[in-house]
């Protein structure tokens, strides 16, 4: 009787094994077959009532189909383990062979983006465009603009020191004077106005009243040493 159970039970539950379509299906399997509550656990409870001299026979039948379901279930479980890690591979395939990607582009800041465009418009009017340091001395930041050491406006300006006695830049006009020295009076172009331009562009820092504020600023002044030339003609006419 109970070698009969055991028989259809292994291949009932080795049918079961070999359909489940899913992990989740041989979880059921392994439940139903060898579960503390399953069928092999029910058979072990009749054991008791098996004749002593066919009780070690049933006994081993007993291991044999619990080794063989367990040997079914775990080879199930590697096909299942080993077809989830192929899809992955599939999924996240890579070939190594391909080129890294470049780095990413860049892009100009606004702030860079608008003194370009001013400096093209300026330019096409027959400026010049120049730069200075931004660690100034105090005779271009201040001497040379006839700011001496009490005129208000150092009030402002009188910020930034460095220990050799130079300062960071407060204004565009120390270009201006530099731009004057290197040029040379008089300052006079090519262009068809016959006036001499500079155009300092810089960046430049101040005591802000407003203390919400940032002491760096961005600046663009224009510089024009000639006689009868109109700003407003000659934009007119670029534009």
């Amino acid at each position: 009787m109970l070698e009969k159970q055991l028989s259809d039970l292994a291949s009932g539950a080795l049918g079961r094994i070999l359909a489940a379509g899913s992990p989740q299906e041989l979880e059921t399997v392994r439940v139903d077959a060898l579960g503390r509550k399953g069928s092999l656990a029910q058979i072990s409870k009749e054991m008791g009532k098996v004749a002593p001299e066919e009780r070690a026979r049933i006994g081993k039948l007993l291991n044999a189909a619990k080794q063989e379901l367990e040997g079914a279930l775990e080879s199930r479980q590697q096909q299942f383990a080993e077809a989830a890690l192929q899809a992955r591979l599939d999924a996240e395939w890579v070939d190594l062979t391909l080129p890294a990607p470049g780095p990413r582009m860049g892009h100009l800041h606004p702030i860079t983006q608008i003194q370009t465009e001013i400096e093209d418009l300026f330019v096409s009017l027959g400026f010049t465009v120049l730069d200075g340091p931004e660690v100034e001395t105090e005779y271009y930041n201040f001497d040379a603009l006839n700011i001496p050491a009490d005129h208000p406006a150092r009030d402002m300006q009188d910020t930034f020191w460095l220990t050799d006695g130079n300062l960071l830049r407060t204004h565009t006009s120390p270009v201006q004077v530099r731009g004057m020295e290197r040029l040379g009076p008089p300052l006079r172009n090519r262009s068809i106005l016959e006036s001499a331009t500079t155009l300092p562009t810089t960046r430049c820092r101040s005591r802000s009243r407003d203390w919400a504020a940032t002491s760096w600023r961005s600046s663009t002044t224009g510089l024009n040493v000639s006689a009868r030339w109109k700003l407003s003609a000659a934009l007119m006419s670029a534009l």
